[in-house]
């Protein structure tokens, strides 16, 4: 495993360099109707030349029982992001059966004086698991799409994996943390955030 993940990061530094933020930090699970999330995270970029760290921030609001909606923000080595995203999971965590679903979205960011703007879609599936001091859920998701900056198209794919962590004591509170490796036209990253549902 390890030479499997050293491998992944020597491919993914001779990538082109990232043109845009496709942090997932999210998984299957659906924020109800009429509630809603607030996320805080820094992403630390480990490659090319977003290579830092951007102050990240989400809000997200349910729709129905197999929806959500979501916007978000930052800044930090990028100038500043901002975009939003839909979420559909039609197949919901239930038994044995992970939910796998998708986001899509759009999202506007400034580096170094030069416009970024990006559309994405982003497969997830995740499985909750009850373990003794609360629930811990793993997911797996394959960030991509396709970016406009300084005047060129860039085709940005990742795959990222972690995990959302829940505490018996603390009932509305999360914890997640990311990790992506490049697989085209992008960075691998690390994130680690919390959650607020209220």
């Amino acid at each position: 495993m390890k030479n499997i993940l050293i491998i992944l990061s020597l491919i993914s530094s001779y990538t082109t360099l990232g043109h845009a933020f496709y942090s997932t930090m999210e998984t299957g699970d659906l924020v109800e109707d009429g509630k809603y999330r607030a996320t805080l995270y820094p992403q630390w970029n480990l490659n090319g030349e977003y290579s830092g760290v951007t102050a990240m921030a989400a809000f997200e609001t349910g729709i129905n029982e197999s929806s959500s909606v979501r916007v978000y923000g930052g800044t930090g080595r990028v100038d500043f992001v901002f975009g939003g995203s839909y979420k559909w999971v039609p197949i919901p965590d239930v038994d044995n059966q992970p939910a796998i679903g998708v986001t899509g979205g759009a999202l506007y960011a400034n580096f170094e004086a030069e416009s970024i703007l990006a559309v994405r879609i982003t497969p997830i599936a995740s499985k909750r698991f009850e373990i003794d001091f609360g629930e811990i859920t793993p997911y797996v998701s394959l960030p991509l799409g396709f970016t406009f900056f300084d005047g060129d198209t860039f085709y940005p794919l990742n795959l990222a994996g972690g995990a959302d962590l829940k505490l018996n004591n603390l009932e509305d509170v999360t914890f997640l943390t990311e990790l992506a490796f490049s697989l085209h036209d992008s960075f691998s990253y690390v994130t680690l955030g919390a959650t607020y549902t209220f």
